[in-house]
């Protein structure tokens, strides 16, 4: 017997098999405290615990003084294996894993790990969500002893696929009084909200300078994406909104007024960011002279002060902003004048949201997305997501990044789950990377009937036949996670087949990307035909990611899909500069070839565009004329660091037969052998992928090679595997 669950929001209809509170079979749920703040919390806690046994969950506490990562590990994986552990929250001082040797599995984030190891390891709670990765301990920081330095595995499956997920609350201080203040208001401020009825009916989102709302097309394909996946709020009982920092000059007073709204449910906030601050606004742009004029004279006055600030030559600094701007003396006259710095200030802390803006204001908006680099960098006393959270206003739950993170992420990846009850830990595990944290209660969700039926089918039902009753859901990303499972537990051709035929018939632009996405895993047979035809889908971020992996894979048969689609698409800013950046990846002359057989096709297209292009791919970037000295051995000795490291970020695939054999003409050198098989490894998609593979496994069974060098070598090849 099946019964239908109607969205009290939007009044859509879910199956589900009937779910009855108490059974053995119930999911677990794990609140892991460090002894100091259990001791002081244990109402709270308990209260707590009582609040989610309603939800249907059999909640553990696990509370201990931690004196590691892996302590906490294993009883969350013995439940898992005994418990059906579906989630944990991570409350208090609990150890914080520093990943190192895995920035492939992070969306964009490349630092040199002989950099410092704060800065250039990755804090991630996949330590403690995904049980299939292995770790090596490497050590436990010298001055901070809450962070413990991990090695993923050479022989560790290379991706992520959480087997539970997790939720960080951990307080924005140092101070222990205080952050027990933090954590029992926050805890008191759950168990309020779970006794209280709220559907998803509102959500507000902002696009700061830098990102999609720089281009009108990528801007737009965000709106098509909330259109797909929040139909019903398009109605007029309920709101979403849309914002840009281009509608004025200074958005900040803006958007920190629609986060304390009251009756916001969902706010998405897309910029830069850093630790301590959100990037909202940028100077102005107008044709107006004197905006112009204006903005010169505050890069000049700020120029100027850090020149100061580092002790440099002021006349030389002058002299340069003068040869480079072509400014007489006027624009330096008011430069350290007290008045000006103070306007200056001013005008910067308008741009921008700091740590100090938030201590003080009360964030409503129950569920917050930050997509923006480092807003979560939880390694740290402070950080920007940690005061979401622990506001007084009304916010459970905030998604942010512990290190920088890819501009073109899909953040919203199955987002359209929250209107139906799904707990907001689930959309974690089906679209975290390792930077991507949930700070506060992951088991946070919005009201929808039988929600806690659809949490449990979601977190444990692997039957085929139920997923595939949900293919065809009003919800797109109800049909999306339909999608995810059945590739998943049925990863056959029979699903490449369910799969593909979403990706080419669904009407939903978020179905048919997601399609696309979980095809890439699969693989099929037409996988490089179901690229190009991506490409010229309509929805803007799809043809984005397409161009990507073309670049990615470098093969002949999509240089000229790529020129063509440059010559159809020029006015989608963001699509045209992956393009341009991708058609590097290529030989040269062939990519001139199509070039010139492509402008036969526009007769009467920019002719000055045309003759800059075909100059620019001629002359290639400065980049591949270090690989062609070093493909004809005139590669000076001191560029040969940087010419074999920058393949981390450019797949410069003809090069890579070349790359190969310098490395086996200079076998000496183990340093540079270490560093160009780690940026062989970023080629997992490569048609050269097959070369690299078979060099690794000549380096493994070579006496000659050293320990460092194979494990290097093992470490690419599982990577590429």
């Amino acid at each position: 017997m099946k019964r239908n669950i109607r969205n009290l929001a939007l009044g859509v209809t879910l199956l589900v098999a009937p779910f009855v509170l108490g059974q053995s079979s119930q999911s677990s749920f794990a609140i892991v405290i460090d002894q100091y703040h259990g001791n002081h919390l244990n109402t709270e806690l308990e209260a707590y615990k009582l609040a989610l046994e309603k939800e249907g969950l059999n909640v553990f506490i696990l509370k201990n003084d931690w004196k590691n990562p892996d302590q906490i590990r294993t009883e969350l994986k013995q439940l898992y294996t005994n418990n059906k552990l579906e989630g944990t929250i991570l409350i208090g001082n609990i150890p914080v894993p520093m990943i190192r040797d895995a920035q492939h599995l992070t969306s964009t984030f490349k630092m040199p790990q002989d950099m410092d190891w704060i800065e250039s390891s990755v804090p991630s709670d996949r330590f403690y969500d995904d049980f299939d990765l292995q770790f090596n301990f490497i050590k436990q920081d010298e001055k901070k002893s809450n962070l413990y330095y991990y090695q993923l595995d050479a022989k560790s499956p290379q991706y992520i696929q959480m087997d539970i997920y997790s939720g960080r609350l951990k307080p924005p201080t140092a101070k222990k009084e205080e952050s027990v203040a933090y954590i029992r208001s926050y805890l008191q401020k759950v168990i309020a909200q779970k006794s209280e009825i709220n559907p998803l009916n509102n959500i507000t989102t902002y696009t700061a300078e830098g990102y999609n709302s720089n281009a009108l097309n990528s801007w737009s394909s965000v709106l098509f994406g909330f259109k797909n996946q929040f139909k019903g709020l398009f109605q007029s009982s309920n709101q979403i909104k849309f914002s840009s920092y281009n509608n004025k000059n200074f958005m900040k007073a803006y958007w920190m007024t629609q986060l304390a709204r009251p009756e916001v449910d969902y706010a998405y906030f897309n910029g830069h960011g850093l630790p301590d601050y959100q990037i909202v606004s940028a100077n102005p742009v107008g044709s107006n002279p004197s905006v112009s004029m204006e903005n010169v004279s505050r890069y000049v006055r700020s120029q100027k002060r850090k020149a100061k600030e580092g002790n440099k030559d002021l006349n030389e600094q002058k002299q340069n902003l003068q040869n480079q701007l072509g400014l007489n003396d006027k624009w330096f006259e008011n430069v350290f004048d007290k008045e000006v710095i103070l306007q200056d200030s001013i005008y910067q802390e308008n741009l921008t949201i700091s740590l100090a803006d938030l201590k003080d204001w009360n964030v409503n908006a129950k569920l917050v997305y930050l997509d923006s680099c480092l807003n979560g960098s939880f390694q740290l006393d402070e950080y920007i997501a940690g005061y979401y959270p622990f506001s007084k206003g009304n916010n459970i739950a905030t998604f942010a990044n512990s290190v920088g993170v890819l501009q073109d992420l899909w953040a919203n990846e199955m987002m359209g789950l929250i209107q139906n009850g799904t707990r907001v830990g689930q959309i974690l595990k089906h679209s975290a990377y390792l930077e991507t944290h949930i700070f506060g209660d992951p088991t946070f969700s919005f009201t929808a009937e039988n929600q806690l039926a659809w949490n449990k089918e979601l977190a444990h039902n692997t039957n085929e036949k139920y997923w595939k009753s949900l293919l065809d859901h009003p919800i797109a990303d109800v049909q999306a996670i339909a999608l995810r499972k059945l590739a998943q537990y049925y990863p056959n051709q029979s699903t490449s087949k369910i799969v593909s035929d979403k990706f080419y018939q669904s009407q939903d632009e978020v179905v048919r990307t997601e399609a696309y996405l979980i095809l890439k895993r699969l693989k099929p047979t037409n996988w490089h035909q179901i690229i190009v035809d991506a490409s010229k889908d309509n929805y803007e971020y799809l043809r984005r990611i397409s161009v990507y992996d073309m670049g990615e894979i470098g093969s002949e048969e999509f240089i000229q899909p790529l020129i063509a689609l440059y010559f159809e698409d020029r006015m989608s800013n963001r699509t045209s500069f992956n393009i341009e950046r991708m058609l590097d990846f290529f030989e040269r002359d062939k990519v001139l070839m199509s070039f010139d057989r492509e402008v036969k096709n526009h007769p009467i297209f920019d002719k000055e565009f045309i003759t800059e292009m075909r100059q620019k791919i001629a002359k290639g970037t400065f980049i591949a004329r270090y690989f062609d000295q070093l493909r004809d051995g005139t590669l000076p000795e001191k560029d040969v660091k940087f010419t074999l490291g920058v393949l981390r970020a450019y797949r410069l695939h003809p090069y890579i037969p070349d790359v190969i054999q310098f490395l086996k003409t200079h076998p000496n050198n183990e340093k540079q052998t270490i560093l160009t098989l780690e940026a062989l490894s970023w080629f997992k998609d490569s048609h050269q992928k097959s070369i690299i593979k078979s060099y690794c496994k000549q380096i493994l069974v070579d006496n000659t090679s050293s320990d460092e060098i194979k494990y290097q070598a093992q470490r690419t090849l599982s990577i590429l595997n």
